[in-house]
């Protein structure tokens, strides 16, 4: 799961990237909260995923 949500970050990371520069940096606001959001929500769940990794007790 940490590859896959690492995997998920690099590819919205892009699409970011990819939506300001086709705007020329006048990105619509919308449009601004659902990218962030979706970083937002891969971050959280890749720190689930280490605690996860990190926090069994074997």
């Amino acid at each position: 799961m940490v590859l896959v949500f690492s995997g998920l970050i690099a590819w919205d990371n892009q699409r970011i990237r990819l939506a300001y520069e086709q705007s020329q940096g006048r990105v619509a606001t919308g449009w601004v909260v659902s990218m962030a959001l979706s970083i937002y929500l891969d971050f959280i769940n890749l720190f689930l995923s280490i605690l996860r990794i990190f926090g069994r007790n074997d």
